[in-house]
């Protein structure tokens, strides 16, 4: 069995696409798969008859996206080829992202992008929530649903009593993460003994504004994370992560924070809605007076409820390390060729 992972993008500075693609990597060394990764500026994607030969020597296409050139070309040849195809569609079937540029995404819907998805042997959807969303606009579309996972040595084994008092936004600098809001009410509630740092790619300037004429906001922006073991050494120096997100088909970011013991303030528009039943974190609306309140009742938070949080965050990661969830995707890949 040889798989061929193909996303438009495969850099760190991409995020959440970058760690899902690489996640499902891992899980083929771990199972000892062969594979092969082919992105838009790969030297085999610009060489298209070592593209189609590369493409025609795997079993399995399992394509990270949609809508764009470097989808229809990618499509359009494993089909030619008749090949295997699993797509992970990346959240862009969410309704946040089809309300965004509506009208293109409507047409581009119809002429091409619902056929590529019904004619895919599987549609890997990472949440209950992503597959509801995806049903919604064509229910003949076959779905599995597996999650992201992080490396089992990622996941934090001993953590601090100590709460420093420190929160983290982390995630790309965008409307969509709710980045606005958080600034604003971070800036009202004028608590002097925490601090929010923030670190992301995207329009900084824009979100920098919104806190250019406060005194003691107790807000920094710090430069973006590439390396993932610099990633893990940020988080932890905070005591908790917030994303009052506007959507999320999975979040790794989530894991990510939860794997080392910090608790999750997100909203209700992300997979993670557990974690509040779990005594990991706090689910919200996507509301700046929820935002408010809950960020005030974090603030009066006694140290040993944070250390109690912190101890079940770590509970909720094992449940997603790749070595538990590794069987679940061979036999995934298993069965599509049968």
């Amino acid at each position: 069995m040889k798989i061929c992972f193909i996303s438009e993008f495969y850099s760190p500075a991409y995020g959440g696409q970058y760690t899902s693609v690489k996640g499902v990597v891992d899980i083929c060394r771990l199972k000892k798969i062969k594979y092969m990764v082919i992105h838009k500026k790969s030297k085999i994607y610009n060489d298209n008859a070592r593209l189609e030969k590369s493409i025609s020597e795997c079993d399995i296409i399992h394509i990270f996206g949609g809508w764009t050139l470097f989808y229809i070309k990618i499509s359009l040849l494993v089909h030619k080829l008749k090949k295997k195809i699993i797509v992970h569609p990346m959240g862009f079937y969410e309704p946040w992202s089809l309300n965004q540029k509506k009208i293109k995404k409507k047409l581009a819907w119809y002429l091409y992008q619902r056929n590529f998805l019904r004619q895919s042997t599987l549609v890997h959807c990472a949440s209950y929530n992503e597959e509801y969303n995806l049903k919604k606009l064509d229910s003949k579309i076959k779905t599995v649903i597996l999650p992201f996972g992080i490396n089992n040595k990622d996941i934090k084994k001993n953590i601090s009593k100590v709460v420093k008092r420190r929160c983290i936004f982390l995630s790309r600098l965008h409307k969509k993460k709710g980045l606005d809001i958080l600034i604003k009410a971070w800036i009202e509630l004028k608590n002097k003994n925490w601090c929010l740092d923030i670190v992301g790619f995207g329009n900084k300037k824009h979100f920098m504004h919104l806190i250019k004429d406060t005194e003691n906001s107790k807000i920094r922006f710090l430069k973006p994370i590439i390396d993932p073991s610099k990633k893990k050494k940020l988080l932890d120096n905070y005591d908790f992560l917030v994303l009052p997100t506007l959507n999320e088909n999975f979040g790794i970011v989530i894991l990510e924070s939860l794997a080392r013991g910090l608790p999750v303030l997100t909203t209700n528009e992300t997979p993670w809605i557990g974690i509040q039943n779990k005594n990991a974190g706090w689910v919200i609306n996507h509301s700046l007076i929820e935002l408010k309140l809950v960020l005030n009742q974090i603030f009066n938070t006694k140290d040993k409820e944070f250390f109690i949080k912190k101890k079940n965050s770590i509970k909720v990661a094992n449940d997603f390390t790749k070595e538990k969830l590794s069987n679940q995707y061979l036999k995934m890949y298993k069965k599509i060729l049968l």
